[in-house]
């Protein structure tokens, strides 16, 4: 029986498995994913249901280009039945009645309104038999999935365990009170949250609530199955990436007093990099340079969707000659290498519960091993497992449009949560990994958090920690602990920790420039909302130039700005000496004719 297997007999034995189903909007949201790219992508396509034009947000329309836009095709036109609505246009595009969608070029029609969707499905395949009509509600139900609500509700674990605990914590009466903590430790261990869960069970015992005996008891099963795990993977010398999407280097170190904020004893036993940059702000473009090599603007970065294969990273394909298994511990619809026979998936969404899978599979592993897990958690929405107040779900191409002062303040607490719990787990974990093992910790950009009002993320382009200011620690046996200053572009992951795969200390590159990039902004919600203010030279693309001392950025429309990089300041310095010698340096020897 393998170690999960195990605990999963003890969760059952105990009575604190979750017997409800758990199609929540996460599983669905990968579903519709799955679906949108085998019908949709690269497709012509027409959305019929427009909703009202005079709340254009709420629109269904809206919504699927706003989240499913990198798995559409080209959408040509929007039906709908309302005359006052011909001729008018929703997102640019054009609305017309059902009799006009002939003059169209039109391969799928995607029903984008909830309710009134079997109506218009029969109307479709009444006058359209000929295109494809995507009803996506039966085609979850097709794959075992009916939902009652659309697929834009969002619902999230993490989201239902603070309901669980406030429950708890608000109930007066014994009987409530240890019926709402059973059910929060069951919740915490669905989602494989040791710490959380075995918290909660020794406060159920110090409460002496109904059944604390057998509390007490399934503690010491899950403590002794812990430490039979650690017997085996405190002897492993594998090698574990812990990818923690969005990690902030200035929420890691203080540049002022020279001392780490968070993953303190971490971070003093690792080779810290303390000035690497990302090639991009966002996570499609900053991992193709870290897996690749190459610069987000060199390669067809959006046709990917996120899955490499193992010999365009240096790394993974040596380590495969070298005769490493890969176990890889994502979310589902995000595979960052392509299945083969060399790489073994194990899918879930949350920190915890990759963490757990990896120190079982570290445990009866027999071959050397590659563990490579991410972590979404410091990522928009900011959702974790433990929050202090109620925590509100944000959406990443609205971030700087419509978010009041107290959204931001709420936004910001819920950010520190996550940050708090994201440490808590790793730490937890960390003891599990084995003392021999390599243990690199990477972000893939940064981020911002509370932003300007109307400045959403592209407009952070020359603001490098809140853009593109992440983390690289790498930790192991022949890795020597110390702080690098050198300037160090993500671009050079893979020659960074390609030693580690013959027991020895990382590479350290030494870099005068470093470039980062932003792809040209493909989401047609970001684009039109641009237009609320001067935005729309930076959505083209931009491509910027460092040292330590300066900035340069070059933009598709405008002239280049250029700053002068002082501690956490920065400074145009356009029309100075120094900015246009670091000008001229830039523009001869780099490409920038943009």
């Amino acid at each position: 029986m393998g170690y999960d297997e195990e605990l999963i007999r003890i969760i059952k034995k105990y009575n604190l498995d979750r017997n409800e189903n758990n199609i929540n909007s996460e599983r669905i949201n990968a579903e519709v994913i799955n679906i949108l790219k085998n019908k949709c992508k690269g497709k012509k396509m027409a959305m019929w249901g427009v909703g009202d034009i005079n709340n254009p947000n709420e629109t269904y329309v809206y919504k699927f280009l706003d989240k499913y836009i990198y798995y559409l095709g080209k959408v040509n036109c929007l039906v709908d039945a309302r005359d006052d609505y011909m001729g008018k246009k929703l997102l640019d595009i054009p609305i017309i009645k059902s009799d006009e969608l002939e003059k169209y070029d039109v391969e799928v029609i995607l029903i984008t309104s909830f309710r009134s969707r079997k109506y218009i499905a029969e109307d479709i395949k009444t006058k359209f038999p000929q295109i494809y009509c995507l009803d996506i509600y039966e085609e979850l139900e097709k794959n075992g999935i009916k939902t009652e609500k659309d697929i834009f509700k969002s619902d999230s674990r993490y989201v239902d365990i603070y309901f669980a605990r406030k429950k708890y914590e608000l109930a007066v009466d014994e009987i409530d009170k240890s019926m709402y903590l059973k059910d929060l430790i069951a919740r915490y261990l669905d989602i494989r949250d040791i710490y959380y869960a075995t918290f909660f069970m020794k406060e159920y015992v110090d409460k002496n609530y109904n059944g604390w005996e057998e509390i007490s008891k399934c503690v010491s099963e899950v403590e002794i199955l812990l430490k039979r795990i650690k017997e085996n993977t405190i002897k492993r010398k594998d090698i574990v990436l812990a990818y923690i999407d969005a990690l902030r280097s200035c929420d890691w170190y203080d540049k002022k007093t020279d001392k780490y904020k968070i993953l303190k004893n971490i971070s003093n036993e690792s080779k810290c990099f303390l000035e690497v940059n990302s090639t991009a702000s966002v996570t499609y473009e900053s991992m193709y340079s870290a897996m690749t090599g190459n610069l987000p603007l060199d390669g067809d970065v959006y046709n990917r969707s996120y899955s490499y294969r193992i010999g365009e990273s240096k790394f993974f394909n040596r380590a495969i000659k070298k005769g490493y298994s890969i176990n890889v511990y994502f979310p589902e619809l995000y595979k960052i290498l392509d299945e083969n026979k060399f790489v073994k998936y194990y899918y879930n969404l949350y920190i915890t519960e990759h963490m757990w899978n990896l120190i079982c599979r570290m445990a009866e592993e027999e071959k050397r091993t590659i563990h490579f897990f991410y972590a979404k958690e410091l990522h928009i929405p900011f959702l974790c497992g433990y929050f202090t107040d109620e925590p509100i779900e944000t959406v990443f191409s609205r971030m700087g449009f419509d978010d009041t002062v107290e959204d931001r303040e709420k936004v910001s607490r819920q950010f520190k949560d996550c940050l708090q719990y994201v440490q808590l787990q790793i730490e937890y974990f960390w003891e599990y990994f084995g003392e021999r093992s390599n243990k690199i910790i990477f972000s893939d950009h940064s981020h911002i958090v509370c932003n300007e009002k109307n400045k959403p993320y592209y407009m952070y382009y020359n603001d490098i920690e809140k853009s593109v200011h992440n983390v690289l620690m790498i930790s192991g046996e022949n890795v020597i602990a110390e702080k690098v200053s050198n300037l160090v572009s993500m671009r050079d992951f893979n020659k960074i920790i390609l030693p580690l795969l013959d027991d020895k200390d990382v590479y350290i590159p030494e870099e005068d420039i470093i470039e980062y990039q932003y792809y040209p902004v493909m989401n047609k919600s970001i684009r039109e909302c641009s237009k609320l203010f001067n935005g729309e030279k930076y959505i083209d693309g931009i491509k910027c130039f460092r040292n330590k001392n300066y900035l340069v950025v070059f933009t598709k429309k405008g002239l280049p700005e250029i700053y002068r990089l002082e501690d956490e300041n920065k400074v145009s310095i356009c029309d100075s000496k120094e900015g246009k010698d670091f000008l001229r340096y830039i523009q001869k020897n780099y490409d920038v004719e943009f």
